[in-house]
């Protein structure tokens, strides 16, 4: 959602080949610019929230990335405490593995 400015566009298409002629006229209004300049409203402040350690759990699952992790390991999961932010990871070879990852997790 974003492009490189007139001039620049002109000096483009002046030294590469391919470019397609744009308007360069700085009139245009460009729905991209202006809808990367619109902001959304904030999320509401959650009431639930944990009381004590290990009260609340959130998790997240990454992957896949592109380098293996050294474990052989392609994706990883997250178990973040709500209350002192505390944050595990554990490296997968598979999405499935998050089942047992969170009971290795659980029985910690």
């Amino acid at each position: 959602m974003g492009h490189l400015h007139h001039g620049a566009l002109r000096i483009l298409r002046e030294t590469v080949t391919g470019v397609p002629i744009l308007s360069t006229e700085h009139d245009d209004i460009c729905r991209g610019c202006i809808l990367r300049k619109y902001t959304k409203a904030t999320f509401s402040r959650s009431k639930n929230r944990g009381e004590d350690v290990l009260g609340l759990i959130h998790s997240y699952i990454y992957g896949p990335v592109s380098t293996r992790a050294y474990c052989g390991g392609k994706y990883f999961v997250t178990f973040i405490d709500d209350y002192s932010r505390k944050t595990w990871i554990y490296f997968l070879k598979t999405k499935d593995d998050v089942f047992d990852r969170f009971r290795e997790f659980k029985a910690c």
